[in-house]
């Protein structure tokens, strides 16, 4: 009885020692390429911590972003590691596939954009139409005096 728990216990520990190497090489990666890439505005790549993904188009964004509690999406993303080799490869082309629907930008930069875009207005209403797929219509003044 003993051994097998051991054996158990070794196994779970390996396992999640082996996911752990493999979201930290995901993870050096995705600095690295954006480390290369730098920000498209204004060319800044000295540290990659300071890189974002920014969707290019806010619908886009897959659903496990869209329905993240908190955080940057894309790590949503990274970190998910299958057991099964297969479902492992279908993750990482999910990523990429997700990475094309983006461009790189420094924080700065993408703090700038969005507020530029209106997203920090919107960002309700954009949500809302991502997760139900229908779009929220603005209340208008005359809809406004109704309710008085």
């Amino acid at each position: 009885m003993f051994d097998r728990c051991m054996w158990y216990i070794i196994i779970l520990l390996m396992t999640k020692d082996k996911f752990k190497r493999i979201r930290s090489r995901r993870l050096y990666w995705l600095r690295k390429y954006k480390q290369f890439k730098g920000c498209e505005n204004c060319g800044y790549n000295e540290n990659p911590l300071a890189l974002d993904f920014a969707h290019i188009d806010q619908m886009t964004k897959h659903p496990d972003m869209v329905n993240a509690p908190r955080g940057n999406g894309i790590n949503r993303l990274y970190s998910k590691i299958r057991v099964n080799r297969e479902s492992n490869r279908d993750a990482i082309r999910t990523l990429f596939k997700e990475i094309r629907l983006c461009k790189i930008l420094c924080k700065n930069c993408h703090v700038v954009e969005t507020a530029n875009n209106g997203e920090f207005e919107r960002s309700r209403d954009v949500s809302h139409t991502r997760k139900t797929g229908i779009e929220r219509t603005p209340i208008t003044s005359t809809q406004v005096d109704l309710f008085a």
